[in-house]
Protein backbone atom coordinates (compact mmCIF):
# COMPACT_ATOMS: atom_id res chain seq x y z
CA UNK A 1 0.00 0.00 0.00
CA UNK A 2 2.73 2.39 0.98
CA UNK A 3 4.65 1.31 -2.35
CA UNK A 4 1.53 2.41 -4.36
CA UNK A 5 1.01 5.96 -2.51
CA UNK A 6 4.52 6.64 -3.30
CA UNK A 7 4.54 5.87 -6.75
CA UNK A 8 1.05 7.62 -7.34
CA UNK A 9 2.72 10.63 -5.85
CA UNK A 10 5.84 9.67 -8.39
CA UNK A 11 3.42 9.59 -11.11
CA UNK A 12 1.38 12.76 -10.21
CA UNK A 13 4.61 14.87 -10.15
CA UNK A 14 5.57 13.85 -13.74
CA UNK A 15 2.12 14.23 -14.82
CA UNK A 16 2.05 18.08 -13.19
CA UNK A 17 -0.48 16.99 -10.89
CA UNK A 18 1.51 16.74 -7.61
CA UNK A 19 0.20 18.67 -4.40
CA UNK A 20 2.88 21.07 -4.81
CA UNK A 21 1.37 21.61 -8.31
CA UNK A 22 -1.99 22.68 -7.28
CA UNK A 23 -1.00 24.55 -4.08
CA UNK A 24 1.40 26.83 -6.59
CA UNK A 25 -1.72 27.02 -9.15
CA UNK A 26 -4.05 27.84 -6.93
CA UNK A 27 -2.76 29.86 -4.36
CA UNK A 28 -1.14 32.36 -7.19
CA UNK A 29 -4.24 32.17 -8.93
CA UNK A 30 -6.21 33.65 -5.96
CA UNK A 31 -3.66 36.27 -5.56
CA UNK A 32 -3.51 37.92 -9.30
CA UNK A 33 -7.09 38.31 -8.75
CA UNK A 34 -6.64 40.02 -5.39
CA UNK A 35 -4.45 41.66 -6.36
CA UNK A 36 -5.31 43.34 -9.67
CA UNK A 37 -8.91 44.08 -8.46
CA UNK A 38 -9.79 44.06 -4.72
CA UNK A 39 -8.46 47.03 -3.30
CA UNK A 40 -8.78 45.49 0.55
CA UNK A 41 -4.77 45.27 0.81
CA UNK A 42 -4.64 45.04 4.26
CA UNK A 43 -7.24 41.95 4.17
CA UNK A 44 -5.78 40.60 0.96
CA UNK A 45 -3.13 39.98 3.15
CA UNK A 46 -4.95 37.80 5.80
CA UNK A 47 -7.01 35.92 2.97
CA UNK A 48 -3.38 35.25 0.88
CA UNK A 49 -1.84 33.75 4.14
CA UNK A 50 -5.03 32.52 5.32
CA UNK A 51 -5.19 30.85 1.56
CA UNK A 52 -1.94 28.99 1.95
CA UNK A 53 -2.33 27.68 5.75
CA UNK A 54 -5.39 26.01 4.58
CA UNK A 55 -3.92 24.79 1.23
CA UNK A 56 -1.02 23.44 3.36
CA UNK A 57 -3.04 21.04 5.80
CA UNK A 58 -5.26 20.26 2.48
CA UNK A 59 -2.39 19.49 0.42
CA UNK A 60 0.40 18.73 2.95
CA UNK A 61 3.29 19.57 0.56
CA UNK A 62 6.75 18.79 1.20
CA UNK A 63 9.05 21.55 2.88
CA UNK A 64 12.27 21.44 1.62
CA UNK A 65 15.45 23.46 3.91
CA UNK A 66 18.61 22.59 4.46
CA UNK A 67 20.50 23.43 7.33
CA UNK A 68 21.58 26.80 5.69
CA UNK A 69 18.37 27.52 4.78
CA UNK A 70 17.58 26.89 8.04
CA UNK A 71 19.91 29.28 9.40
CA UNK A 72 19.11 32.03 6.78
CA UNK A 73 15.40 31.62 8.00
CA UNK A 74 15.98 32.13 11.80
CA UNK A 75 18.15 35.43 11.42
CA UNK A 76 15.97 36.72 8.75
CA UNK A 77 12.72 36.16 11.06
CA UNK A 78 14.57 37.41 13.82
CA UNK A 79 15.98 40.47 12.46
CA UNK A 80 11.88 41.37 11.30
CA UNK A 81 10.70 40.26 14.68
CA UNK A 82 13.14 42.78 16.05
CA UNK A 83 11.92 45.40 14.04
CA UNK A 84 8.66 44.02 14.40
CA UNK A 85 8.54 44.76 18.04
CA UNK A 86 10.83 48.33 17.41
CA UNK A 87 8.45 49.98 14.97
CA UNK A 88 5.26 48.04 15.88
CA UNK A 89 3.11 50.91 14.69
CA UNK A 90 3.48 50.36 11.59
CA UNK A 91 1.38 47.75 10.22
CA UNK A 92 4.04 47.31 7.09
CA UNK A 93 6.63 45.78 9.09
CA UNK A 94 3.92 42.85 9.77
CA UNK A 95 4.24 42.11 6.02
CA UNK A 96 7.43 42.62 5.44
CA UNK A 97 8.07 40.33 8.38
CA UNK A 98 6.26 37.37 6.33
CA UNK A 99 8.28 37.48 3.25
CA UNK A 100 10.83 34.93 4.35
CA UNK A 101 7.64 32.39 4.83
CA UNK A 102 7.03 32.77 1.38
CA UNK A 103 10.38 32.29 0.18
CA UNK A 104 10.65 29.35 2.30
CA UNK A 105 7.46 27.65 1.46
CA UNK A 106 7.50 28.39 -2.70
CA UNK A 107 11.09 27.27 -2.94
CA UNK A 108 9.71 23.98 -1.19
CA UNK A 109 6.91 24.05 -3.72
CA UNK A 110 9.61 24.39 -6.27
CA UNK A 111 11.63 21.59 -5.33
CA UNK A 112 8.36 19.64 -5.88
CA UNK A 113 7.70 20.00 -8.93
CA UNK A 114 8.89 18.29 -12.31
CA UNK A 115 9.87 20.15 -15.78
CA UNK A 116 7.02 19.29 -17.07
CA UNK A 117 4.73 21.10 -14.23
CA UNK A 118 6.47 24.03 -14.09
CA UNK A 119 5.68 24.32 -17.96
CA UNK A 120 2.54 23.57 -17.62
CA UNK A 121 1.95 25.80 -14.12
CA UNK A 122 3.70 28.79 -16.06
CA UNK A 123 1.85 28.54 -19.49
CA UNK A 124 -1.90 28.91 -17.19
CA UNK A 125 -0.48 31.64 -14.91
CA UNK A 126 0.54 33.63 -17.75
CA UNK A 127 -2.59 33.56 -19.22
CA UNK A 128 -4.05 34.35 -16.14
CA UNK A 129 -2.16 37.32 -16.00
CA UNK A 130 -2.84 38.16 -19.33
CA UNK A 131 -6.86 38.34 -18.63
CA UNK A 132 -6.18 40.07 -15.42
CA UNK A 133 -4.22 42.71 -17.04
CA UNK A 134 -6.73 43.22 -20.12
CA UNK A 135 -9.59 43.54 -17.19
CA UNK A 136 -7.70 45.55 -15.34
CA UNK A 137 -6.74 48.13 -18.15
CA UNK A 138 -10.16 48.04 -19.23
CA UNK A 139 -11.88 48.82 -15.89
CA UNK A 140 -8.80 51.61 -15.53
CA UNK A 141 -10.15 53.36 -19.22
CA UNK A 142 -13.83 52.69 -18.30
CA UNK A 143 -13.08 54.70 -15.08
CA UNK A 144 -11.27 57.38 -16.76
CA UNK A 145 -8.02 56.65 -14.59
CA UNK A 146 -6.28 56.04 -17.34
CA UNK A 147 -5.90 59.59 -18.95
CA UNK A 148 -4.03 60.48 -15.06
CA UNK A 149 -1.69 57.51 -16.00
CA UNK A 150 -3.07 55.62 -13.26
CA UNK A 151 -4.78 52.10 -12.96
CA UNK A 152 -7.56 50.15 -10.76
CA UNK A 153 -6.06 48.82 -7.58
CA UNK A 154 -1.99 50.25 -8.15
CA UNK A 155 -1.13 53.00 -6.21
CA UNK A 156 1.07 54.09 -9.07
CA UNK A 157 1.89 53.27 -12.63
CA UNK A 158 5.28 51.86 -11.58
CA UNK A 159 4.14 49.84 -9.31
CA UNK A 160 1.82 48.02 -12.08
CA UNK A 161 5.45 48.21 -14.01
CA UNK A 162 6.67 46.35 -11.69
CA UNK A 163 4.33 43.76 -11.14
CA UNK A 164 4.29 42.88 -14.92
CA UNK A 165 8.18 42.50 -14.90
CA UNK A 166 7.41 40.05 -12.60
CA UNK A 167 6.30 37.64 -15.72
CA UNK A 168 9.79 37.98 -17.05
CA UNK A 169 10.56 35.00 -14.95
CA UNK A 170 7.67 32.24 -16.39
CA UNK A 171 8.04 34.23 -19.64
CA UNK A 172 11.91 33.71 -19.89
CA UNK A 173 11.21 29.36 -19.29
CA UNK A 174 8.33 29.18 -21.36
CA UNK A 175 10.91 30.60 -23.81
CA UNK A 176 13.88 27.87 -23.07
CA UNK A 177 10.72 25.44 -23.70
CA UNK A 178 8.87 25.95 -26.41
CA UNK A 179 9.71 26.97 -29.94
CA UNK A 180 11.26 30.09 -31.12
CA UNK A 181 7.87 31.34 -32.79
CA UNK A 182 5.88 30.65 -29.55
CA UNK A 183 8.55 32.02 -27.45
CA UNK A 184 8.97 35.31 -29.66
CA UNK A 185 4.90 35.55 -29.46
CA UNK A 186 4.95 35.65 -25.56
CA UNK A 187 7.93 37.84 -25.22
CA UNK A 188 5.98 40.62 -27.32
CA UNK A 189 3.18 40.23 -24.95
CA UNK A 190 4.84 40.44 -22.06
CA UNK A 191 6.67 43.82 -23.74
CA UNK A 192 3.49 44.73 -24.68
CA UNK A 193 1.74 44.46 -21.30
CA UNK A 194 4.87 46.90 -20.07
CA UNK A 195 4.00 49.27 -22.73
CA UNK A 196 0.70 49.84 -21.38
CA UNK A 197 1.74 50.33 -17.85
CA UNK A 198 3.22 53.43 -18.63
CA UNK A 199 6.13 52.68 -17.16
CA UNK A 200 9.42 53.15 -19.27
CA UNK A 201 11.55 51.59 -16.57
CA UNK A 202 9.47 48.30 -16.71
CA UNK A 203 8.85 48.51 -20.82
CA UNK A 204 12.75 49.05 -21.27
CA UNK A 205 13.55 46.36 -18.94
CA UNK A 206 11.18 44.09 -20.39
CA UNK A 207 13.59 43.83 -24.11
CA UNK A 208 15.59 41.32 -21.35
CA UNK A 209 13.11 38.97 -22.08
CA UNK A 210 14.88 38.30 -25.10
CA UNK A 211 18.46 38.18 -23.89
CA UNK A 212 19.31 34.73 -24.13
CA UNK A 213 22.48 34.12 -22.85
CA UNK A 214 24.27 30.38 -22.86
CA UNK A 215 27.41 31.04 -23.73
CA UNK A 216 28.60 34.19 -21.25
CA UNK A 217 31.98 34.66 -23.39
CA UNK A 218 33.92 37.88 -23.51
CA UNK A 219 33.50 38.28 -26.72
CA UNK A 220 29.82 37.84 -26.62
CA UNK A 221 29.44 40.23 -23.98
CA UNK A 222 31.20 42.86 -26.20
CA UNK A 223 28.96 41.89 -29.26
CA UNK A 224 25.95 42.46 -26.84
CA UNK A 225 26.97 45.46 -25.48
CA UNK A 226 27.71 47.29 -28.62
CA UNK A 227 23.95 46.28 -29.83
CA UNK A 228 22.33 47.16 -26.61
CA UNK A 229 24.21 50.69 -27.35
CA UNK A 230 23.02 50.58 -30.97
CA UNK A 231 19.46 49.42 -30.17
CA UNK A 232 19.52 52.44 -27.72
CA UNK A 233 20.34 54.92 -29.60
CA UNK A 234 18.17 53.67 -32.61
CA UNK A 235 15.35 53.47 -29.96
CA UNK A 236 15.75 56.78 -28.80
CA UNK A 237 15.70 58.24 -32.07
CA UNK A 238 12.38 56.20 -32.89
CA UNK A 239 11.03 57.29 -29.90
CA UNK A 240 11.61 61.19 -30.21
CA UNK A 241 9.38 60.67 -33.11
CA UNK A 242 6.69 58.19 -32.17
CA UNK A 243 6.16 59.25 -28.68
CA UNK A 244 7.76 62.29 -27.79
CA UNK A 245 6.18 62.96 -24.36
CA UNK A 246 8.05 59.69 -23.32
CA UNK A 247 11.59 60.38 -25.15
CA UNK A 248 11.38 64.08 -22.94
CA UNK A 249 11.27 61.83 -19.83
CA UNK A 250 14.13 60.26 -20.66
CA UNK A 251 16.57 62.73 -22.19
CA UNK A 252 15.20 65.62 -19.63
CA UNK A 253 18.45 64.63 -17.30
CA UNK A 254 21.16 65.02 -20.27
CA UNK A 255 19.48 68.33 -21.61
CA UNK A 256 19.71 69.77 -17.85
CA UNK A 257 23.74 68.75 -17.85
CA UNK A 258 24.08 69.95 -21.67
CA UNK A 259 22.18 73.44 -20.68
CA UNK A 260 24.83 73.75 -17.59
CA UNK A 261 22.20 73.34 -14.85
CA UNK A 262 23.76 70.33 -12.83
CA UNK A 263 25.48 72.56 -10.00
CA UNK A 264 21.94 74.80 -9.81
CA UNK A 265 20.12 71.04 -8.92
CA UNK A 266 22.97 70.06 -6.54
CA UNK A 267 22.36 73.11 -4.72
CA UNK A 268 18.24 73.08 -4.75
CA UNK A 269 18.77 69.74 -3.11
CA UNK A 270 21.11 70.56 -0.90
CA UNK A 271 18.42 73.18 0.49
CA UNK A 272 15.25 71.49 -0.51
CA UNK A 273 13.81 73.88 -2.96
CA UNK A 274 12.31 71.47 -5.32
CA UNK A 275 12.57 71.35 -9.17
CA UNK A 276 9.77 73.33 -10.06
CA UNK A 277 12.06 75.97 -11.68
CA UNK A 278 13.35 73.95 -14.22
CA UNK A 279 11.77 74.36 -17.96
CA UNK A 280 9.31 71.46 -18.69
CA UNK A 281 11.38 69.33 -21.24
CA UNK A 282 13.71 69.06 -18.38
CA UNK A 283 11.27 67.90 -15.47
CA UNK A 284 11.18 64.35 -16.96
CA UNK A 285 11.11 61.31 -14.52
CA UNK A 286 14.65 60.87 -14.49
CA UNK A 287 15.52 64.64 -13.58
CA UNK A 288 13.62 63.72 -10.52
CA UNK A 289 14.77 60.63 -9.79
CA UNK A 290 18.38 62.65 -9.61
CA UNK A 291 17.40 65.03 -7.51
CA UNK A 292 15.91 62.15 -5.33
CA UNK A 293 18.85 60.73 -5.14
CA UNK A 294 20.73 64.16 -4.02
CA UNK A 295 18.34 64.86 -1.64
CA UNK A 296 19.32 61.29 0.62
CA UNK A 297 22.39 61.46 -0.48
CA UNK A 298 22.57 64.72 1.89
CA UNK A 299 20.58 63.42 4.56
CA UNK A 300 22.29 60.06 4.85
CA UNK A 301 25.84 62.40 4.88
CA UNK A 302 24.48 64.06 7.80
CA UNK A 303 23.32 61.19 10.33
CA UNK A 304 24.30 60.69 13.57
CA UNK A 305 26.69 57.36 13.51
CA UNK A 306 23.88 55.36 15.30
CA UNK A 307 20.94 56.15 12.64
CA UNK A 308 23.75 55.45 9.87
CA UNK A 309 24.94 51.81 11.03
CA UNK A 310 20.94 50.88 12.71
CA UNK A 311 18.71 53.05 10.28
CA UNK A 312 15.73 55.09 11.27
CA UNK A 313 13.36 52.40 11.07
CA UNK A 314 9.88 51.18 9.11
CA UNK A 315 9.08 54.60 7.56
CA UNK A 316 12.35 56.52 8.55
CA UNK A 317 12.23 58.08 5.07
CA UNK A 318 9.19 60.01 6.19
CA UNK A 319 11.66 62.51 8.17
CA UNK A 320 13.66 62.97 5.27
CA UNK A 321 11.72 64.73 2.41
CA UNK A 322 8.34 65.28 3.49
CA UNK A 323 7.43 61.13 2.75
CA UNK A 324 8.55 60.88 -0.94
CA UNK A 325 10.28 57.90 -1.19
CA UNK A 326 13.62 58.18 -3.56
CA UNK A 327 12.37 55.61 -6.08
CA UNK A 328 15.37 53.39 -5.48
CA UNK A 329 14.91 50.04 -2.94
CA UNK A 330 18.78 50.51 -1.92
CA UNK A 331 18.95 53.87 -0.81
CA UNK A 332 15.46 53.27 1.29
CA UNK A 333 17.33 50.41 2.93
CA UNK A 334 20.08 52.30 3.82
CA UNK A 335 17.59 55.00 4.96
CA UNK A 336 15.28 52.74 7.49
CA UNK A 337 17.37 49.77 8.09
CA UNK A 338 20.97 50.96 8.20
CA UNK A 339 24.26 50.47 6.89
CA UNK A 340 24.93 46.83 8.53
CA UNK A 341 21.97 45.24 6.39
CA UNK A 342 22.29 47.34 3.85
CA UNK A 343 25.79 45.75 2.99
CA UNK A 344 24.14 42.07 3.70
CA UNK A 345 21.52 43.25 1.10
CA UNK A 346 24.00 44.28 -1.19
CA UNK A 347 26.37 41.37 -0.80
CA UNK A 348 23.24 39.00 -1.29
CA UNK A 349 22.68 40.40 -5.10
CA UNK A 350 26.36 40.29 -5.50
CA UNK A 351 26.34 36.58 -4.94
CA UNK A 352 23.26 35.84 -6.54
CA UNK A 353 24.79 37.12 -9.91
CA UNK A 354 27.80 35.54 -9.53
CA UNK A 355 26.11 32.33 -8.73
CA UNK A 356 23.48 32.88 -11.60
CA UNK A 357 26.28 33.57 -13.75
CA UNK A 358 28.46 30.71 -13.53
CA UNK A 359 25.73 28.15 -12.90
CA UNK A 360 22.68 29.20 -14.93
CA UNK A 361 23.37 32.00 -17.18
CA UNK A 362 19.97 31.74 -19.19
CA UNK A 363 18.75 33.59 -16.32
CA UNK A 364 21.48 36.28 -15.83
CA UNK A 365 19.70 39.16 -17.66
CA UNK A 366 16.33 38.38 -15.47
CA UNK A 367 18.40 38.96 -12.22
CA UNK A 368 20.02 42.18 -13.50
CA UNK A 369 16.51 43.39 -14.69
CA UNK A 370 15.39 42.74 -11.52
CA UNK A 371 17.74 44.72 -9.51
CA UNK A 372 18.13 47.40 -11.92
CA UNK A 373 14.33 47.78 -11.07
CA UNK A 374 15.22 47.91 -7.46
CA UNK A 375 17.52 50.41 -8.25
CA UNK A 376 15.16 52.87 -9.84
CA UNK A 377 12.00 52.17 -8.21
CA UNK A 378 10.07 51.46 -4.61
CA UNK A 379 8.73 48.40 -4.26
CA UNK A 380 9.38 46.21 -1.03
CA UNK A 381 6.91 49.09 0.69
CA UNK A 382 4.35 48.04 -1.40
CA UNK A 383 3.30 44.19 0.19
CA UNK A 384 1.51 42.89 -2.89
CA UNK A 385 4.88 43.64 -5.54
CA UNK A 386 7.14 42.51 -2.99
CA UNK A 387 5.37 39.28 -2.33
CA UNK A 388 4.87 38.19 -5.85
CA UNK A 389 8.20 38.31 -6.11
CA UNK A 390 9.25 36.41 -3.40
CA UNK A 391 7.04 33.84 -4.88
CA UNK A 392 7.46 33.49 -8.29
CA UNK A 393 11.70 33.71 -7.63
CA UNK A 394 11.55 31.24 -4.76
CA UNK A 395 9.26 29.36 -6.91
CA UNK A 396 11.37 29.37 -9.98
CA UNK A 397 15.10 28.97 -7.98
CA UNK A 398 13.24 25.48 -6.34
CA UNK A 399 12.14 24.18 -9.76
CA UNK A 400 15.93 24.53 -11.39
CA UNK A 401 17.46 23.34 -8.12
CA UNK A 402 15.56 20.27 -8.15
CA UNK A 403 16.76 20.66 -12.03
CA UNK A 404 20.10 20.65 -11.72
CA UNK A 405 20.40 17.87 -8.99
CA UNK A 406 18.45 15.91 -11.00
CA UNK A 407 20.99 16.28 -13.97
CA UNK A 408 23.88 15.87 -11.62
CA UNK A 409 22.37 12.56 -10.22
CA UNK A 410 22.11 11.07 -13.54
CA UNK A 411 25.41 12.13 -14.51
CA UNK A 412 26.88 10.52 -12.18
CA UNK A 413 24.64 7.35 -12.21
CA UNK A 414 26.05 7.37 -15.89
CA UNK A 415 29.85 7.71 -14.75
CA UNK A 416 29.29 4.59 -12.08
CA UNK A 417 27.60 2.46 -15.03
CA UNK A 418 31.00 3.17 -17.23
CA UNK A 419 33.55 2.11 -14.43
Amino acid sequence: MKRELVRNREVGIKSGRSASYYFALWSISAKLVMDFFVPARDLNFFVFNGLLVALFLLLRPRLYLGRRGVALFVVASTFFAALALKDGGNSIIFKIASLPVLVVVFFSIGRGLSEAAVKRLFKILFVEFIVCFLLNYVLSVATGLIRSREFWNFEHANLLGSYVLVMLVPTSYLLYQLSNSKGRIIGFVLVLMAYLSTSTGAFLLSLSVFFKAKNLAFKNIMIILLSIIFVIIAGLALLSIADPMTYDKIAAPFKLINSGGWDRLVGEARNGGGITYLAADQQGSFTWRAYAYLVYGFFIAGETWDRFIFGNGVGGYEIVWGGAMPHNDFILILTDFGFLFFIVWVSFCGWLLVKVWREYPQWFAVVVAFIFRLLCENNIYSYYVASIGCVIFSLIFGAITRASRERGAVRAQASRAVA
